[in-house]
This record gives structure tokens, C-alpha cells and sequence, in this order.
């Protein structure tokens, strides 16, 4: 009897023996695992929250939106050059350009820009017959969804080829076959020589 009681309690001592060598393993095995810094836990935690990167977009930048001609004569024709480049990230598409009146005409280097490429926008203006201060614009449109259409202008002082006083006579009245005269003064404004000047009266304001 004594030797089954002596079997049991060596049996419950080792036992106990083999619960405690194994818990003490486990925390063992708890505490060498890695937890990470605090730097890394926030990095993980930024990157968690971060907002997505937005897309990629054109942004057309011209060196000059206005070109003043100064003064300029009429029956002729004048060219400027605007500069423009594509400051953006994205592929900047140019879809045309649009005119103020036909007085104008436009010629376009190239339609689309690489990011940090520049592109050329010839204007040419031709004034005809007006007279002072003028004002044309150029519309360019493309791709740039924050100016989608760039106005671009051009000023001048268009003056005469001819100065001519009075512009206009008035006969009053005047009976058949005596006719009448009026003098007008024509003198160049431009500084090259004028050789000759031809003046028409037609006759379809005189009954």
C-alpha cells in the first residue's frame, strides 16, 4: 500500500514538473518575438491612412498672354509669336484654336506636349482698312482642366497709309453739266515714299 501511495505522488511530481517546464517555454517563446518600433508602427499606420495619389494632369503656361504691336499700318500684315510650355505632370493635348474675327490667322507648332515640353503659336494680323486703337484675341483649347481655354491678345495702332483731310466734301447742290470742284490734302504717313496716289468718284451717289 505504502509503494502504490509513493508511485502516485511521484507521478503528480513529475507531472507538475512537465506543466511548469512547459509554460515556462511558451512565455519564453512570447517574449522573443519582435514588436516592432514605435517608428515602424507609425510608419504602418501613416501608410494605412494615407490618401491615394492624384492623377496625373497638363498645366499650360505661356510665357505672354498679351503682344502689343505698337503702331502698325493698314494693308499690311504683322506676325507675333506666343510661347507656351506644359508645366503640368500629365500629356498636354491642344484640340484648336479659335479666332476673334478673320483679320487673323494662326499657326500652331504642335498638338501635344510631354510634361515640361514647349510648343509655338504663330498669330499673324492683318488690319485692313481699320483705323486706331484695335484689339484682336486668340482662344487656344485643350486638355488643361483648370483652363480648358486660354485667351490670348494682341493690341495695335493702326494708322493710315494716306493722311487724308477732309475725308469727305459735300457738293450741296449742284446743276447739269457745270459740275463742281473740291480739293482734298493726301499726305503719306509711313516713312517710305509714296510715287503716286489714284483717287475714284464713282457715280452711283450722284443722280
Amino acid at each position: 500500500m505504502t509503494n502504490r501511495n509513493s508511485a502516485c505522488l511521484s507521478s503528480t511530481i513529475i507531472l507538475f514538473i512537465c506543466l511548469c517546464l512547459s509554460f515556462a517555454s511558451c512565455r519564453r517563446q512570447t517574449d522573443d518575438q519582435p514588436v516592432g518600433t514605435a517608428d515602424s508602427r507609425a510608419g504602418v499606420e501613416q501608410k494605412a491612412g494615407a490618401a491615394p495619389s492624384s492623377l496625373d494632369q497638363p498645366d499650360i503656361q505661356f510665357d505672354a498672354e498679351l503682344h502689343d504691336f505698337g503702331t502698325i499700318f493698314q494693308m499690311r500684315s504683322y506676325e507675333c509669336v506666343f510661347t507656351f510650355r506644359n508645366a503640368g505632370t500629365g500629356q498636354l493635348t491642344v484640340h484648336g484654336v479659335t479666332r476673334s474675327c478673320g483679320c487673323t490667322a494662326t499657326l500652331l507648332s504642335v498638338e501635344e506636349l510631354a510634361p515640361q515640353e514647349k510648343g509655338e503659336l504663330k498669330v499673324e494680323l492683318k488690319p485692313g482698312m481699320a483705323r486706331g486703337k484695335v484689339v484682336r484675341r486668340v482662344t487656344l483649347r485643350s486638355n488643361d482642366p483648370d483652363e480648358p481655354a486660354k485667351e490670348l491678345e494682341m493690341k495695335a495702332d493702326v494708322v493710315p497709309r494716306l493722311d487724308i483731310t477732309p475725308m469727305s466734301h459735300y457738293f450741296r447742290q449742284v446743276r447739269k453739266r457745270e459740275g463742281g470742284t473740291k480739293w482734298f490734302d493726301v499726305k503719306p504717313t509711313e516713312l517710305e515714299e509714296i510715287r503716286s496716289v489714284e483717287m475714284k468718284c464713282t457715280t452711283e451717289h450722284f443722280s
